[in-house]
């Protein structure tokens, strides 16, 4: 009898906590001490639609002034003010690339940017400059302004993360600027969804496996869509109402009925 009112308990609890979330292990295979090779960090590449902030420096400020200002800045150097207008946009002008993938540059006329990466296109600027002799000192930043990744799915905060000033972000960083994966993520489904040559390709990442170290999209470029799959479909509204309240009612009828067994011994 006492074994079957232990059974009867047990199966009660189990009953009751079936519905528990479990905890997610990211990188559950990953030993402690063991080394693992870091992948080649490749540079991103300008691309068309992006938004470039180019800088020109030298040591000569007022030869700058017409790579750097807009044309509203430029009455302020006619006033007079010429270091308070070389100073004050520090981040340069900004270009869009359009759809061949040019911008126009002022004096230079129209540059090819698409395909480059940003230190690439600043050492071309440079020496453009040089060749038409106009700067001999120059030093050319170029930063892209459009460093954005989508997030959707099982993620805490659906939404867009900014990255500034073009610096590089994992998958990892990524999902956890998101607020982490909700419980109802699969965290062997984290999809990237990148354009190669034209094409939209979807690439399939588990964050359980220290393989996702090894992913060609672990390494985030811009244009980038992060989709973190479900385990299952999702319930509506009111079939997760329904569901919790017929695992609550088991509970309590599981509950009682224990306690009522429990009683007449």
């Amino acid at each position: 009898m006492k074994s079957k009112v232990f059974l009867l308990i047990a199966w009660s609890l189990l009953v009751m906590t079936s519905c528990a979330p479990k905890k997610m292990i990211y990188l559950e295979n990953m030993e402690y001490g063991l080394g693992y090779p870091v992948g080649d960090k490749t540079e991103m590449v300008i691309q068309e639609n992006d938004r470039l902030s180019i800088f020109v420096s030298s040591k000569n400020p007022e030869l700058t002034i017409p790579f750097n200002q807009e044309m509203e800045a430029l009455s302020t150097v006619n006033s007079g003010d010429a270091s308070t207008a070389s100073s004050g946009n520090r981040r340069g002008r900004e270009y869009l690339v359009d759809l061949k993938g040019n911008i126009e540059f002022p004096i230079l006329g129209m540059l090819h940017a698409q395909g480059f990466t940003c230190v690439e296109l600043g050492k071309i600027i440079k020496e453009q400059l040089e060749e038409r002799n106009l700067l001999d000192d120059a030093v050319v930043m170029v930063e892209m302004l459009n460093w954005k990744i989508p997030m959707l799915g099982e993620v805490s905060r659906v939404g867009v993360i900014e990255i500034p000033d073009g610096h590089r972000i994992t998958l990892l960083e990524a999902i956890s600027r998101a607020g982490g994966l909700t419980e109802l993520a699969a965290v062997d489904k984290i999809a990237v969804i990148r354009e190669v040559g034209g094409e939209r390709k979807m690439i399939m990442n588990d964050m359980s496996n220290v393989d996702v170290f090894k992913s060609p999209v672990f390494y985030l470029q811009q244009n980038d869509v992060v989709y973190v799959q479900p385990k299952e479909a999702k319930r509506t509204a009111k079939e997760e109402r329904t569901w919790r309240w017929y695992s609550t009612g088991i509970g309590l009828i599981s509950l009682v009925v224990s306690i009522l067994t429990l009683s007449k011994l």
